[in-house]
């Protein structure tokens, strides 16, 4: 995505890409070695190298990873979250939700964080999850905005792809379709049976953020069954 893939501007020198590209192999070694020792501490040094190889070079730009188009701001490099929290935490909210007024609500919570990284968890494959999922006839929507870096859209179709499941032919063999939001051509959609991947068009990581009504169509859709997001 940062090299100029997916439909967006490359937002990093040559150089730097043909870097990142480099350390491609190495990273995936070492994911291979987590996976094969099932070893905390060589799942975490795995995870430091990924991160240091393809995720720093952009973080170290400045730019927002969970929006290639904006700058990083504030903590999580969106100013707007404060807000969220500020209005989640009033009284007459925490009220109007059932939510325990003892409790104080967090965006990420750095403990939880800390500690699902020093575990090494951030590099395991939760694939097998997913597939046990489908099999069990659950569907499984995956959105992707494509303007995110994190979880770019790329990966995340490519993820879908390699997920070896029953329907796997089925859902590989299908065409990308446009996808609709009223009378907005919002996104472009994959679906074999109840697997769906949804790459929606000019957002972020915050979906909801940045493309509201897409988000809601998406959601409505979703909950009356629609799980091709055709109706």
């Amino acid at each position: 995505m940062a090299c100029g893939q997916g439909g967006y501007q490359a937002v990093l020198s040559n150089s730097v890409c043909s870097a990142m590209k480099s350390e491609i192999p190495s990273c995936l070694s070492s994911i291979s070695q987590c996976y094969s020792s099932n070893s905390q501490l060589q799942c975490v040094q795995a995870t430091n190298q990924c991160n240091e190889d393809e995720y720093e070079p952009l973080a170290e730009t400045g730019l927002n990873v969970y929006d290639l188009r904006t700058q990083c701001q504030g903590e999580l490099c969106y100013a707007g979250l404060n807000d969220v929290s500020t209005y989640l935490n009033q009284a007459s909210v925490k009220q109007a939700l059932g939510a325990n007024p003892q409790i104080t609500f967090q965006d990420c919570n750095d403990d939880i964080n800390e500690a699902f990284s020093t575990a090494g968890d951030y590099i395991h494959s939760f694939a097998p999850d997913v597939a046990q999922i489908l099999e069990a006839n659950i569907p499984i929507l995956i959105y992707a905005g494509d303007k995110d870096f994190i979880c770019n859209w790329l990966g995340c179709r490519a993820w879908t792809r390699a997920l070896e499941w029953p329907g796997q032919s089925e859902y590989n063999n299908a065409s990308s379709v446009p996808w609709m939001s009223g009378q907005t051509h919002a996104g472009d959609v994959t679906n074999y049976q109840h697997f769906t991947f949804l790459r929606i068009y000019n957002a972020g990581h915050m979906v909801p953020h940045d493309q509201p009504q897409a988000a809601l169509t998406m959601l409505n859709q979703w909950l009356q069954g629609d799980y091709s997001l055709q109706g």
